[in-house]
């Protein structure tokens, strides 16, 4: 059925900007319910806010709350004041996710350095043992060469006081 004074759109739109409209729906949809999860969250963060407020502990949560609210005068928040708080956060987070990344790369260069080196310790130590058993070995060698040099020298002095 056509309307008439009305162009036939389905044959003028391609399959790619049918493909278009549709993704651009869902990011729609998408972008509501990120908004709506917002809304929702500010209002909780509202709601204990107040409870903090009436049982007493009102110091105490506002002590924890200045950084977020400091600028804020109204409980009300329009759309846009939640998007630019939300906006901020998220870009703190971002800052914080790149320092963290910075000290995840310098703890990752810190524990090459420190495997290196515990690699080269383990090498040195069994160099070490290697010449302590050579040195233990040796000495062995010289307690035994010893203990024979003194029986040829008992024998020699036995020899010597027979007369040979």
């Amino acid at each position: 059925m056509k309307v008439t004074g009305q162009k036939d759109l389905s044959k003028e739109l391609t399959t790619e900007d049918l493909v278009k409209l549709v993704t651009l729906k869902g990011k729609h949809e998408e972008i509501e319910k990120i908004q709506d999860k917002v809304l929702r969250t500010f209002a909780d963060m509202v709601n204990v806010a107040e409870r903090a407020r009436a049982s007493g502990d009102a110091e105490a949560l506002e002590k924890r709350e200045a950084p977020v609210f400091e600028d804020s005068s109204t409980k009300e928040l329009t759309t846009e004041d939640l998007l630019n708080l939300v906006t901020e956060k998220v870009e703190l987070l971002k800052e914080k996710h790149k320092e963290i990344e910075k000290m995840q790369g310098t703890c990752t260069a810190m524990m090459k350095l420190v495997t290196k080196r515990e690699e080269l310790l383990k090498s040195k130590q069994e160099e070490i043992e290697k010449t302590q058993d050579n040195v233990v070995l040796t000495l062995v060698y010289l307690v035994i060469a010893t203990w024979f040099a003194l029986l040829m020298l008992v024998l020699i002095c036995a020899k010597m006081q027979r007369g040979y």
